[in-house]
Order: structure tokens, then sequence, then C-alpha cells
């Protein structure tokens, strides 16, 4: 950014803490009521038939399932209070968890890398030739990075997948506020609760809305512009949303379906001296 004195590597990390911020689980109390299951059933919302929930819910979990490996190429934007920039975004990734992230310079150079195969976290400033490499436990990105999102949910969004698609309890009802239905996902060790926002037919999420034992929200994740690729539906719009009004707003150009990928693509090696 023009008159910052803001390093490259300092970049990276708060383009990727801001994807948005790591929530935590926190135990002890007891779920907002009108989050509790019991309390929507009893509380006058109109509940749709729980068949119609479970088929719903098996239908998106089985959603892009053969999308194996997905490339792409688009504008990123981060905005907070703090910072308000955009960048060129090209990703690569697999359905195993493993990504790659490249920001791009206006002359179409490489400015920042960052990739996890799983094993390791590694990060790479192409301007100041830092290389940083740390091992990453279960995959979570969240970890280390502040992401509330492990690499198989990212991996998931970007490949047209919905994250967080785990229930002990769930219930189907109506959108009060707004055209459409919400699919509730209750999930009793954790407490977390999330929301799936369907349209008016069923058939497309429109929004995914995770939120945390006392009934905030922890982050949304709005999809817009779908198009159909090589038979896979995408969202070629993302915009995540944390509760600090922190947002991650990223726009596909376009994207490869299924190529083939080598498994060093995702391993970065500290260069040379």
């Amino acid at each position: 950014m023009r008159g910052s004195r803001r390093k490259p590597f300092q970049f990276l990390w708060v383009f990727i803490a801001l994807i948005p911020l790591l929530f935590m689980a926190c135990g002890g109390r007891r779920p907002a009521l009108d989050l509790d299951p019991f309390h929507l059933k009893n509380s006058g919302i109109a509940l749709l038939p729980q068949s119609e929930a479970e088929e719903i819910f098996q239908r998106l979990s089985t959603t892009n399932l053969e999308l194996k490996t997905i490339k792409g190429l688009g504008k990123a934007r981060v905005q907070s209070e703090k910072d308000n920039f955009s960048s060129r975004l090209a990703w690569t990734a697999d359905d195993s968890g493993r990504i790659r992230l490249e920001i791009i310079r206006p002359d179409g150079r490489s400015l920042l890398s960052l990739s996890t195969d799983g094993v390791f976290m590694y990060f790479y400033s192409h301007g100041e030739k830092k290389f940083y490499k740390k091992r990453v436990k279960d995959k979570n990105l969240g970890d280390y990075l502040g992401i509330p999102l492990n690499s198989h949910e990212l991996t998931g969004i970007l490949s047209g997948r919905i994250p967080g698609l785990n229930r002990d309890q769930m219930v189907l009802t109506e959108n009060r506020e707004g055209d459409g239905y919400i699919l509730h996902l209750f999930e009793k060790n954790s407490r977390k609760t999330t929301l799936v926002f369907l349209n008016a037919e069923k058939q497309t999420v429109v929004k995914l809305e995770r939120r945390k034992f006392d009934g905030t929200i922890s982050y949304q994740i709005l999809f817009d512009h779908r198009k159909t690729v090589n038979g896979f539906p995408l969202p070629f719009y993302l915009l995540v949303v944390d509760g600090k009004a922190s947002s991650f707003q990223l726009e596909m150009d376009r994207v490869w379906i299924n190529p083939a990928i080598e498994d060093k693509l995702f391993i970065l090696s500290e260069p040379e001296s």
C-alpha cells in the first residue's frame, strides 16, 4: 500500500487473520434459549417435517464430493478498523485439506506464498526473502493464524461445499426475517450452532452462520453469483464477516476443476542464500 511502512510479511499475517478471527469454544454455560431445539419447537416458529430436514442435510453433505482438486484466480479484499486493502489471489487446494495461496503483485509476480500440506504450515515473502515453517496440529489453521476454519473447511468453501455440517439435533424452520428457510444444526458437546440459510426453493445455500454457546455470532459466510463449472455448482462470490465487523471478500474470476496436482506444490522450501 502506498505510503505504508508495513512490511510484506506483516501484510500476510493481517490478510490471513482477518479471514476472519478465530472463535474459541467456551464451556460451562447453556446455549441461548432461542437457539435451543426445545425452545425453538415451542417458540411458535413454523417447523417443517423432520424428514425434509434430513433430506436437505443429506443433500448438502454430499454436494460436490467428486470435486477432488481445484485451482482458482480472483480478487480478495480485507476490511477492518485498521486495514482496508485488496490484492489478486490465486489458490490451489484438494479435498484432503491441503491448500496453497499466492498473493499476487500488480505485475503478476508472487508477493507472498502460504501453504499447508497437512503436516506443516509454510510462509514465504518473496520480496523480503523470509521463510517460515511450523508444524500444523490436526490441520487446524485457527490454532496458528486466527482463522475460524480448519484447512478442510476452507478448501471446502472454495470447492462449493458447506462447512460445519455436524449435528446432534436439527430443526428446519421458516426464515422469519426474510424469504426462505433455515436449517438449525446443534452440537451438544461443543455447544456450537450452525444456521444454514436456504432460498425459497430450499435448493441453494445463501448464507452460513456459526454461533457461540451464548448465541452471539462467531462468523457469517455469504454465497452469491453461483455458476456451474463442469457440472459442479460454485459460488463465485464469498463474503466472510466476523463478529467484530472485519470482513474477507473473494470474487472469483476463473476456476479449474479437478486439475492434476503434484504433492510438492503444497511444500515450500527455504530458498538458498
